[in-house]
């Protein structure tokens, strides 16, 4: 009876021994997937951050590779219109239409935005406009003295007429079309773009 007793206590024992080795492997195998999971989510996080770089890299390749093609068109263009600046080959990559046909100009009159200085000043003036069909600008505002003499520092006072009231000129860059052609010829143009006091000149002056 006692050698019974003992065999079952040492099946027991043995049996419990099975059962801590498996709940430990169970554990190792658990932690060995958990281990894995990290590493692939890691090696997919690597994965986006390469893919991310590539496409980057790819775009950086494509803008290059436009702008060598519009470098090379242009060098292929140059020698038919050169000096003259050529508005036929100033167009966005993405496939737009010549500059000729879509540049477009502001024709309202510089006034706004600087406190009507020009109706304000000792020697104002007026904005007048010149168009021109095959000119870029087309439209060009010019100042014009109202007045010869000055206007005194108070409202309503007059001025003396040993001041008089000029134009400032400044040269300006237009392109103008050449018939027949899409070139244009570059040049600078005089254009009054405001009125200021100055003594009146005499003879002796």
């Amino acid at each position: 009876m006692n050698t019974i007793n003992t065999v079952q206590v040492q099946v027991q024992v043995l049996v419990l021994v099975l059962v801590q080795v498996l709940v430990l492997v169970l554990v190792q195998v658990l932690v060995l997937v958990q281990v894995l999971v990290q590493v692939l989510v890691q090696v997919l996080v690597l994965v986006l951050v390469l893919v991310q770089v590539l496409v980057l890299v790819l775009v950086q390749v494509l803008a290059l590779v436009q702008v060598q093609v519009l470098v090379l068109v242009l060098a292929q263009l140059t020698p038919l219109c050169a000096p003259q600046v050529l508005c036929s080959a100033l167009w966005v990559i993405s496939g737009q239409l010549p500059c000729d046909s879509t540049l477009v100009f502001s024709d309202v009159p510089p006034a706004g935005g600087n406190g009507n200085v020009h109706q304000r000043s000792l020697s104002p003036w007026s904005w007048r406009s010149s168009t021109v069909k095959n000119r870029i600008p087309s439209t060009i505002w010019e100042a014009s003295c109202s007045t010869k003499f000055c206007s005194g520092p108070k409202p309503g006072q007059e001025g003396e007429h040993d001041w008089n009231s000029v134009p400032i000129h400044q040269n300006i860059l237009v392109l103008t079309r050449m018939e027949g052609s899409r070139c244009y010829n570059a040049s600078y143009l005089s254009v009054a773009v405001g009125c200021t006091c100055v003594r009146a000149s005499t003879e002796q002056n």
